[in-house]
């Protein structure tokens, strides 16, 4: 029944258009979007008061579209409309004092809540500044306010920011960064004491390791002094059989081999030399893969170094990331780099890192346990699932992704429910969050949170409900002093809020404009108004993991 709920589409005209003397619905799957969504309900089971949609929001929604909130939901009609056509029932209800279903006891634990490290939060606050100072110039060029698709955009980043700096990388292609703003970055670590910094050392590692010849500020002029693109033009890559030097120790011309142990062309090396005495004239030369100081370099030769590791990424059938059965959605580039280099392992958030943690604790707790992660970000995929192999646990990836194919989806849920030694399922939380009957797992992860808690609490029943012989638990990792804070407490608002299941509803749907600011954080001026045109469309909105305008 909810396929139809976007009305309209051509799913929905097709249903409507079945012949039928007696029509009836049943859904378990929440109104993501409020009120609105149950008019082609009552339009398909033929309610005697329900015309247009047009009649349907003046009457009930109290407004049009979206811009509902000058005007409160007229919930007392809304329930007279309703009662004597609707029947809503959860786990928790009771039928003549008797339970309807009995399930072993749930668990939801606190969230877990994490502090971002001192890197992490030079980063944060870099990229909240940088990007309002973008979506601010880019509304001025269209001569009009910040609209909601631009504000949810922001929205994307920073929360992808505040779960792995490694999400980041189209902010990278785009010119968020560029060579002044990672030593400023790196000024402010090293004033806050920061002993390492892996992220910002491997986003700049990433841009030099690219083919990209230009870079572009947030306001579109081409950057010029001690610029990534300036240092690119000093590398002339034309010579290097594919553009290999310090991946691997084949077709290389010259080879050289760094004090760092990595093999180069020999014009290759002498230009990543130029290339770093260009970013700073003060520092050693620094190997682009590992950071590490170049030094004196030697000619290599293959038969003298056959033991010796040599940069090159291990080749053996199942590759870095891949799950249990061999499968991996794609990864974004700047995790493709590490792979490259076996010294390089995958640096840690602050958020990762407790997601692996916790994955790890209960798996000692409770061995035969199997614990589903719920997901937003595609890219997320790869880099927890390097990080479980590095556990040594073994995993499965669920996405809606083109990597994986329905036959591919279906392999891993059965392989999740039959093979004892796979312990984790790494899922998207769209695709994974309904349709699934998962009663195999009995913990469940929600690593980003949305700010609809229906869909949370619709993807943890994936293990929670019938069939289920375990008791369950279920738990969300928060970062605190963040967006991914301010989320949280939008959940707790309008869960506190609730007086009755139609004002579930309506607390289920898209953000407005107000409440993009306040997660943001932002100011806004007073008066603001959001056409019709700029709003969120009816499904996911533009927050929508699978969409590849937000992924990298």
């Amino acid at each position: 029944m909810h396929e139809i709920k976007g009305y309209p589409n051509a799913t929905c005209d097709a249903v409507m258009a079945l012949n039928a003397e007696y029509r009836w619905g049943l859904t378990g799957t929440p109104t993501p979007n409020g009120i609105e969504e149950l008019y082609p309900y009552l339009s398909f089971i033929g309610h005697p008061k329900i015309t247009t949609i047009r009649e349907y929001r003046k009457e009930y929604v109290g407004g049009k579209k979206r811009n509902v909130i000058s005007e409160e939901v007229r919930f007392e009609r809304l329930r007279e409309l309703l009662a004597p056509v609707m029947i809503m029932r959860t786990p928790s209800h009771s039928f003549l004092g008797t339970t309807l279903l009995r399930l072993p006891v749930g668990h939801p634990l606190p969230p877990i809540k994490v502090q971002l490290s001192p890197e992490e939060k030079i980063i944060y606050r870099f990229i909240d500044k940088r990007i309002q100072d973008h979506t601010e110039k880019k509304a001025t060029d269209k001569g009009r306010d910040m609209d909601l698709h631009m504000l949810n955009e922001s929205l994307v980043r920073l929360r992808q920011c505040v779960t792995c700096p490694l999400l980041l990388g189209n902010l990278v292609r785009e010119g968020f960064w560029n060579a002044d703003g990672i030593a400023s970055m790196r000024q402010q670590a090293l004033e806050a004491g920061c002993q390492n910094t892996p992220f910002i050392d491997h986003i700049e590692r990433w841009m030099l390791s690219t083919n990209i010849r230009q870079a572009s500020t947030p306001s579109g002029s081409t950057l010029q002094e001690k610029s990534i693109a300036d240092a690119m033009a000093l590398l002339d890559t034309s010579t290097c059989p594919g553009n290999k030097c310090g991946q691997v120790i084949t077709n290389l011309i010259e080879p050289q081999m760094s004090e760092c142990g990595h093999v180069w062309c020999k014009s290759c090396l002498e230009q990543q030399i130029k290339i770093e005495n260009f970013l700073d004239e003060k520092k050693p030369p620094e190997c682009s893969r590992c950071r590490k100081p170049l030094g004196q370099a030697k000619p290599y030769s293959a038969a003298e170094h056959s033991g010796e590791p040599s940069g090159a990424a291990p080749t053996s059938k199942r590759r870095q990331g891949d799950d249990y059965n061999g499968k991996q959605p794609r990864s974004s580039n700047m995790v493709d780099l590490l792979d490259r280099d076996p010294t390089l392992k995958v640096p840690r958030s602050a958020k990762v890192d407790a997601v692996v943690r916790q994955i790890v604790a209960w798996l000692n707790e409770a061995p035969e346990d199997k614990i589903i992660v719920f997901i937003q970000w595609v890219e997320l995929n790869g880099i927890l699932g390097r990080l479980l192999q590095e556990e040594g646990i073994e995993f499965l990836y669920y996405t809606g992704t083109t990597e994986m194919k329905d036959k591919d989806r279906k392999a891993a849920i059965d392989t999740f429910k039959q093979d004892p030694y796979v312990k984790v399922l790494i899922c998207s939380l769209r695709c994974g969050g309904q349709a699934l009957n998962l009663t195999c797992a009995n913990r469940t992860i929600m690593v980003d949170l949305w700010w609809n808690h229906s869909v949370e609490a619709q993807a943890t029943a994936r293990v929670y409900r019938m069939g289920q012989q375990k008791e369950t638990y279920s738990v969300r990792v928060i970062v605190e002093d963040s967006v991914d804070n301010r989320v949280y407490e939008l959940q707790e608002k309008k869960l506190q809020s609730l007086q009755n299941a139609y004002q579930e509803f309506e607390a289920d749907k898209n953000l407005d404009t107000e409440t993009v600011y306040e997660l943001l954080g932002w100011q806004h001026s007073e008066g603001e108004t959001l056409s019709d045109e700029d709003g969120l469309g009816d499904d996911d909105g533009p927050d929508d993991p699978n969409d590849s305008e937000y992924t990298d």
